[in-house]
């Protein structure tokens, strides 16, 4: 009884993190089921940030909507990412779950540090951060979005090495 409980609604290989990352066990098909929408996002958000740079007689609510459809895309992204880790088995559950709150959290104080930097004025001095500074494309949803899944690759490559004897 309880074998056909599980059989019926569990797929019949668990989705692992490592068929996202590029490498050997990299899955096209894998990372386009997990962040199809989140590649939406950011293409949105470019698309976005070139009509808004452009001198437009747009009233506030077509420019509101311009700016915020990558955010309401990145929602749908972040809920087919939570449906795929819900795919996994329990130990790249945890894995995925630990490297998305890291990289959650780091990208957010990323972000914060780099507006109260700018905002101190320490990217108007004539320095090497000063040509680092991304102004133009900082402030679009495709940058903390990129940033995230950098960081998730970070943070699941530290979490990983706890577990690796078992992987």
């Amino acid at each position: 009884m309880t074998s056909m409980l599980y059989t019926g609604c569990m797929n019949d290989k668990p989705n692992l993190p490592e068929e996202i990352m590029f490498g050997p066990s990299y899955s096209l098909r894998a990372n386009l089921k997990a962040n199809t929408w989140a590649f939406v996002a950011m293409i949105l958000s470019w698309a976005g940030d070139l009509l808004l740079s452009q001198s437009r007689d747009w009233n506030v609510a077509q420019r509101a909507i311009i700016a915020l459809v990558p955010l309401f895309i990145g929602l749908l992204w972040v809920r087919s990412f939570a449906r795929w880790v819900r795919g996994m088995d329990e130990m790249h559950r945890r894995l995925s779950v630990e490297a998305c709150l890291f990289a959650t959290g780091v990208t957010l104080f990323v972000v914060t540090t780099w507006h109260i930097l700018d905002k101190a004025g320490v990217f108007q001095a004539d320095s090497l951060m000063a040509r680092l500074h991304l102004d133009s494309h900082f402030h679009t949803a495709s940058f903390p979005i990129s940033l995230v899944g950098a960081f998730y690759f970070l943070g699941y490559a530290i979490f990983r090495r706890r577990y690796k004897k078992n992987l």
